[in-house]
């Protein structure tokens, strides 16, 4: 199942495309420094995170929104999810931490439910299935019902 599918399929968009700051540095350059390589995909990456702040506004989002607070220096605790999820943010909530795939998917419950799944309606089948809950399924019922 390819996510971008399941996009697609979920929320009726033809296409999906996300962009982010690189590695290398680029992205803090003004475009002629010797040995700058990529500075069209640093420019849209840069403005996108830009644009996140004005995103956040109109987004219903809670989790995803941390790690942008957490970069503005907002720590401590908090509460998502009506109050149901308690949290700490930290410098720590900032930082993208990077983990090799397969392993994880190796060690995974919930993947080895959804592994097979082509859409995702059967991927959430499977996890209802395993007995598992979603918030994803709240939120659908959520949208249905505006």
């Amino acid at each position: 199942m390819s996510a971008i599918t399941s996009l697609e399929d979920c929320f009726a968009y033809d296409s999906a495309l996300v962009f982010g700051v690189g590695g290398s540095g680029d992205v803090l350059a003004r475009g002629d420094e010797p040995g700058v390589r990529s500075p069209v995909t640093d420019g849209i990456g840069l403005v996108a995170l830009e644009e996140l702040e004005t995103l956040l506004e109109i987004v219903e989002t809670e989790a995803s929104r941390i790690p942008v607070e957490a970069a503005r220096g907002e720590f401590g605790p908090r509460t998502i999810r009506g109050g149901e999820v308690s949290l700490r943010t930290t410098p720590a909530s900032a930082v993208t931490f990077y983990l090799d795939p397969t392993a994880v998917a190796a060690t995974s419950s919930i993947a080895d439910c959804v592994r097979g799944s082509d859409t995702l309606e059967e991927a959430t089948e499977a996890l209802r299935d395993a007995g598992l809950q979603m918030e994803f399924e709240t939120e659908r019922r959520r949208l249905e019902s505006t």
